[in-house]
């Protein structure tokens, strides 16, 4: 019987801390890479995802709704090795930003922050037919940004059809930037569509690697 509750409570344990691993092609222009997505379920029910795109490494931590609670963002190509925090209501961000030091904080404003809404939206109920308020930092200046994630439907792709969903700013800026992403029904992330750059910047494109 005590062998029986060991081996139950070693595989409860590894479920707890099975990691899923996606893959992605990305295009832009000329230019092919790969983007990796590592997620591990934590056993205290929050969630550790991991991300390498080009020469960027990101981490950051997810609780039990998929907020955010921290993020870390390491370049070595920029000389960038920042981390933004949420603890009792108050953001912290520091680090070294493009060779230079980064050290500020301000309080939380009540909007969910969900840094990744690629991997999040495809998993929010309360996503489905309608949108969702949500902030997240701007890569390029760890501002804090105001988004809306809207479901515009479905898409049919080459590997099937997938949701889609347009994230943009809140307010005046939406018409500035806007960015697309692509979830199967299992809610991965299947696909992501965005402008990376000033205008005449050739689309960027994720696809997910069968």
């Amino acid at each position: 019987m005590k062998g029986i509750l060991i081996l139950a409570a070693l595989v409860s344990a590894y479920a707890a801390g099975a990691a899923e691993r996606l893959v992605y092609t990305k295009t832009c222009g000329e230019s092919v890479s790969k983007v990796v997505y590592v997620v591990e379920d934590r056993p205290d029910g929050k969630r550790l995802m991991k991300i390498d795109v080009d020469t960027q490494h990101t981490e950051q931590l997810l609780d039990a709704q998929l907020h955010t609670l921290y993020w870390h963002l390491v370049d070595r190509a920029q000389d960038s090795d920042v981390l933004a925090e949420l603890h009792d209501g108050v953001f912290t961000v520091k680090g070294v930003l493009r060779g230079r030091a980064v050290d500020r904080s301000f309080p939380d404003e009540g909007t969910p922050w969900i840094q990744n809404m690629g991997y999040v939206s495809g998993k929010l109920p309360a996503l489905k037919g309608s949108e969702v308020a949500y902030e997240c930092f701007q890569p390029s200046n760890f501002r804090m940004r105001q988004m809306v994630a809207r479901d515009m439907g479905v898409e049919k792709t080459p590997n099937g059809e997938a949701t889609l969903v347009k994230c943009c700013p809140a307010g005046a800026l939406s018409k500035l930037w806007s960015c697309v992403y692509l979830f199967g029904d299992n809610g991965d992330l299947v696909g992501y569509r965005a402008v990376e750059g000033l205008p005449g910047t050739p689309l960027t494109v994720w696809t997910l690697d069968k």
